[in-house]
């Protein structure tokens, strides 16, 4: 039976390790729905009760506790475990709407409480409106991702390099930004696959380019897919600038096995060299590579959305295109890995992206949402 205080205590028959032991007197169906409750209830808090009982039982020392452990059948360690995570919360501070695992993930946090607030609150979906909190991968996941951008950002503040996002549509936004003022444009625009009419969409290029100092470079992602490959390099065209084609290779992806056509394992990358363009700074050889070799798969915390590139990445093209001290542009920034990347690396980023989910993303890895 649960008491107010939502405390259950299991009544009618036996629990043994082997399971549940029907008392000798028949039960009402009112006292067999009951017992469902109780049981569902304790499987749900088993790990909670455990964490609680050895917590209580060490801070009173109730003798040596590997020996305990021992005669009652449970592992040391694990037990351990639980008890840390018990202590990091009091009952009433505890998400029932979550699982242990949640709490587990972050139990030795300062802020514990935030994170799993946030997981609790979830994500809207956009296609059906309804909020859908955090499985404990993804709570890990985010974690992960906004521990690394903090160890980025410490980087930045060491090197005096600088990152901010704003929210708005990217045309608007470069109109905003003073002719021959950037070192570098590095983007990753929505692709053909998201695009109805990529030859028209692709004509932000000429907006962008107008930002780019004659000493500047543009470096673009785009897919593969021949009309996508067509459309940005009749932009290149437009601009009059030298330009050359370079890709990302990632292998470590399997998915669907085509029968009538190549296993797509790259992006292309289009890169506009400004009339006066400096020299590459860098003077490593492999990076100087048209092709660039980075698995996808192997973030800290995973990927915010499916085409987030790798932050190595993200930091080998700062490195080789963009000057110490430069200025970086993103109207495409979505969770800010190139502004992260460039400002690790002692340069001025600033990006845009007109989607709130990633403007958020953003903001939690730490990028300055600016006015």
């Amino acid at each position: 039976m649960t008491d107010a205080n939502g405390l259950t205590a299991i009544k009618h028959g036996e629990v043994t390790r082997l399971g549940w032991q029907p008392p000798t007197q028949e039960m009402t169906d009112a006292e067999w729905l009951d017992l469902g409750k109780q049981i569902t209830t304790v499987d749900e808090s088993m790990q909670w009760m455990i964490g609680d009982w050895w917590a209580y039982g060490t801070a009173r020392k109730y003798g040596d506790g590997r020996a305990l452990a021992a005669a009652i059948g449970i592992d040391y360690q694990v037990v351990q475990v639980l008890a840390t995570v018990s202590r990091a919360y009091e009952i009433l501070s505890r998400d029932k709407n979550l699982s242990f695992k949640h709490h587990r993930l972050v139990a030795k946090r300062d802020d514990r409480h935030e994170w799993l607030q946030r997981a609790a609150t979830g994500d809207v979906d956009p296609t059906t409106g309804e909020t859908k909190s955090w499985s404990s991968r993804r709570l890990n996941d985010e974690v992960k991702a906004f521990d690394q951008a903090q160890r980025d950002l410490h980087r930045a503040h060491k090197t005096g390099g600088t990152a901010t996002i704003t929210h708005a549509d990217s045309l608007q936004w470069l109109q905003s930004i003073d002719t021959a003022s950037v070192d570098l444009l590095l983007t990753d625009p929505p692709y053909a696959t998201d695009i109805t009419d990529i030859a028209t969409f692709a004509t932000w290029v000429d907006e962008a380019m107008r930002c780019i100092k004659p000493t500047g470079r543009a470096v673009i992602f785009h897919g593969r897919y021949p009309q996508e490959v067509r459309a940005y390099l009749d932009a290149a065209d437009r601009i009059g600038w030298t330009y050359e084609l370079a890709a990302w290779h990632y292998a470590d992806t399997m998915g669907p096995n085509p029968t009538g056509r190549l296993k797509t394992s790259h992006q292309m990358i289009l890169i506009i060299h400004g009339p006066d363009a400096d020299d590459l700074y860098t003077d490593q050889l492999i990076d100087k590579q048209s092709c660039w070799v980075n698995a996808m798969n192997q973030e800290a915390g995973g990927r915010h959305f499916a085409w987030q590139k790798p932050q190595a990445l993200a930091e080998r093209l700062v490195t080789t295109f963009a000057p110490p001290d430069g200025t970086i542009i993103d109207p495409y920034a979505g969770a800010g890995t190139f502004l992260i990347a460039a400002a690790a690396l002692g340069r001025h980023a600033t990006g845009c992206d007109i989607d709130q989910q990633r403007l958020t993303d953003a903001q939690h890895r730490g990028i300055e949402l600016a006015a």
